[in-house]
Formats: structure tokens, sequence, C-alpha cells
């Protein structure tokens, strides 16, 4: 009897340790290539490494729809460049930031039946949104990239813990254009991001982000 319990303890702690290997590959995979479709987005810029070179400006109320790290849909980013001068932040996906007050407010004068479902499913989505994004904070790619010496820090939204300025180390192997005319697009590939992906496999972590 306990040789059939510990071979099942053994059969769940593999499984587990499985699920994660994977999930972490998966994840390596999604942060090779980024692509956005922007709006509010001016100029051009070019990026290569911490080397940001162009005039371009694309605020924090544009919209960027597309994909990055994993996420998809209307991404939380902001861009400026003046010559070689500028930063990059990325926050993740786009939430409504006063949805928690709204929640808290309905809450208290109304039961959950009189709540209709539209709101639920409008309070759900900003939920899962701002857990997709607490995730992906804890693989640190969320972050406010500076240049042109590549300092960062994490974006003001999250906690007071993540504040604290050091250097973004992917960004070294970054390559990034940006371009618009209002509409624009941005495409940024990362070939160390491939690197960690390939060494993932023989369980080496380059830039720490198996979280």
């Amino acid at each position: 009897m306990f040789k059939n319990f510990r071979n099942s303890i053994i059969i769940i702690f593999l499984f587990n340790h499985c699920a994660s290997y994977w999930n972490a590959r998966k994840n390596d995979l999604n942060d090779i290539l980024s692509l956005h479709l922007h709006t509010k987005s001016y100029g051009v810029k070019t990026r290569i490494s911490i080397l940001d070179f162009g005039f371009y400006y694309k605020p924090e109320e544009g919209n960027s729809l597309g994909f990055q790290s994993g996420l998809t849909g209307n991404l939380n980013k902001e861009s400026l460049s003046i010559g070689w001068i500028g930063y990059d932040s990325f926050s993740g996906l786009k939430v409504d930031p006063d949805y928690k007050e709204e929640l808290k407010q309905t809450i208290r004068e109304k039961s959950p039946q009189e709540i209709p479902e539209e709101k639920k499913k409008y309070y759900l989505k900003n939920f899962e949104k701002e857990k997709r994004n607490i995730e992906l904070q804890k693989r640190n790619k969320l972050y406010e990239i500076y240049f042109p010496f590549g300092t960062t820090r994490k974006p003001r939204e999250t906690t007071s813990t993540f504040k604290e300025k050091n250097f973004y180390i992917p960004a070294l192997t970054e390559l990034d254009f940006q371009f618009g005319l209002y509409f624009g697009l941005g495409i940024k590939i990362n070939p160390g991001e491939f690197i960690d992906f390939v060494l993932g496999f023989f369980n080496f972590d380059l830039y720490n982000d198996d979280k």
C-alpha cells in the first residue's frame, strides 16, 4: 500500500513538472515576436539593441492591437523617440482603471441577482485581463525602458515592490521598428528570446523568465 502511495506521489510530481516545463517553453516561444497595429501613432523609429534612432510618438491613449509575450488584444503601450533618446513602455492588456471602484459600488447597492449579465461580463473581462497582466509581471515582461542606456523600471500601474531601476536584459537583443501616420505598425523581433527558447529545453533559463 505504501509503495502504491509513493508511486502515485512520484507520478503527480512528474506530471506537474512536465506541465510547468512545457508551459515555460510556450512562454519563451511567445516572447520571440511581437506585432502591433497602432492608432495615434506618428513618425518612424528603428531600434537595434539599446540604440534607438528616429522621431516617433505613440501615446498611451492610442490603441495597440496585436500580440506580445503571450497576450493578444488591445495592449497598453507607449513610445517616444527624439533622435537617439527615448523610451518604450509595455503594461500588458488595457484594463479599465475605474472598473474596481464601479464594481465595489455596484456590490454595495445591488444583490448579485440584480446585476445585469452584461455588467457581470464587463467586470469578469477586466478581472481576467488584470490576472494575465500580473502573471506577465511575475515573468518580468512588463517594463518602461529608457534609451540610450537601457535602464528600466516597472510600469506605474504595478506595485511599489517593482519600481526599482535596473537594466532590462532582453533589450540588448531586440530589433524594433515602429511607423505611423495616425494608424501605425510595430514589429519587434528578439533573437535572444529564441536562444532562451532553445536553451530552455536543456533547463537553462537565459532571461530568468520561466516562472
